[in-house]
């Protein structure tokens, strides 16, 4: 499903890989967010919810216009969580909702994006509570809608809905957005805040909601998870190194009615699978490093394109790598990144560019890898 896509699309999302501090837990849900409660005297970050409630939430890009221009006219503001509040809170309110929803942040309106909609109630208390956070992580959505869209363009016929393009822009999403966030305020407070905030992003869908969107809904919190371990393995890594370890993830197709079940190592999707989409399981040989490597490779294509990643394993010793280049039938001829330093835990040494060349079918692939620095060279044989 589209980031901020119409009401019933909503999720709401807790990874397992981490569990947010109970110190900051409370800290964050003082300050407001989610299902606040209302009333007279209640308030989020000191304003009162009634008046929240009054003030439809903005769109993404307006929001982020939003944070620009009352950041521009007084830098201080960074510096209290309750004036940034008020400040943006008003200047939404004195814009009204029909003018801010239709502007769009300078770099998601250059980019044309025009996907994005407004934020959740939940999201726009999440927001007021923490406009510190938000404010980092303002333009992060435009950022991941463009990146879905960009890698996987095959999927325009499904809207970018529920697909591979969908998983990518949600797992991107919380990559980036807790990146920024962290640069700022730390790993845990940008954590806490990307699983609240895109928690409040799904609220819209219950255990009575039709069970399409019940597994979309599913989908979206699994992707979630995933984006957040990708920056949590990689704090130090660049946003575009964020993305390429995302679409290094194995992508995974759940059809018809089966279950979505959460795994933050993987992104799942739900439409749009193509020929050679999966894992395929088998043999790598390196006959300068002494033997063959047991190895899986996770395909995923998107017409002419071929994306992915593989791992191989020797007794005790593993590395991952990243791989991108073209199919055509059942030809590929694949280009494969060196890995990142997490993905070489054993500091094995690596085959430097390395290329490969495999034919076969969609049930079995075979063919030879070269590299510049292990002369032998060897053999890859695939079957799913």
């Amino acid at each position: 499903m589209t980031l901020c896509s119409s009401p019933r699309r909503l999720r709401r999302a807790r990874p397992r890989s981490w569990l947010v501090p109970v110190w900051l837990a409370a800290a964050l849900w003082g300050c407001g967010g989610g299902d606040s409660p209302t009333g007279p005297g209640v308030a989020i970050n000191g304003i009162p919810v009634s008046e929240i409630e009054r003030v439809p939430p903005p769109s993404y890009d307006a929001l982020s216009a939003a944070f620009d221009r009352v950041v521009a006219a007084d830098p201080t503001l960074r510096q209290s969580s309750p004036r940034l509040a008020r400040a943006v809170f008003d200047e939404i309110k004195r814009q009204g909702a029909s003018a801010a929803r239709r502007e769009r942040a300078p770099d998601v309106a250059a980019a044309g994006v025009g996907v994005l909609l407004q934020l959740t109630w939940d999201e726009w208390k999440v927001l007021i509570g923490d406009p510190l956070s938000g404010y980092a992580a303002r333009n992060a959505p435009g950022l991941a809608n463009l990146a879905g869209q960009s890698t996987f363009p095959c999927d325009a016929p499904t809207g970018y809905r529920d697909d591979r393009a969908d998983a990518v822009r949600h797992a991107y999403w919380n990559a980036v957005m807790a990146r920024r966030i962290a640069a700022e305020y730390g790993v845990a407070q940008a954590l806490a805040f990307t699983e609240k905030f895109t928690t409040a992003h799904e609220s819209g869908i219950t255990d009575q909601s039709p069970l399409a969107d019940r597994r979309a809904k599913a989908m979206d919190l699994s992707n979630h998870a995933a984006g957040r371990r990708v920056f949590m393995e990689n704090p130090s890594a660049t946003e575009d190194q964020l993305l390429q370890l995302v679409l290094a993830l194995p992508f995974v197709y759940v059809e018809g009615s089966d279950a979505v079940t959460r795994d933050d190592r993987r992104l799942v999707y739900l439409t749009g699978q193509q020929p050679f989409d999966g894992s395929m399981s088998g043999t790598m040989s390196n006959p300068d490093s002494g033997g063959p490597w047991e190895a899986v490779f996770s395909f995923t294509q998107c017409n002419s394109t071929i994306r992915g990643s593989f791992s191989i394993v020797r007794g005790g010793a593993s590395q991952k790598r990243r791989f991108s280049g073209s199919v055509g039938g059942a030809a590929m001829a694949l280009n494969i990144a060196a890995p990142f330093a997490y993905e070489n835990p054993d500091n094995l040494t690596i085959c430097t560019g390395m290329t490969a060349t495999l034919g076969g079918s969609r049930s079995a692939l075979s063919g030879s890898w070269r590299s510049s620095n292990c002369t032998q060279g060897g053999r890859i044989e695939l079957r799913r």
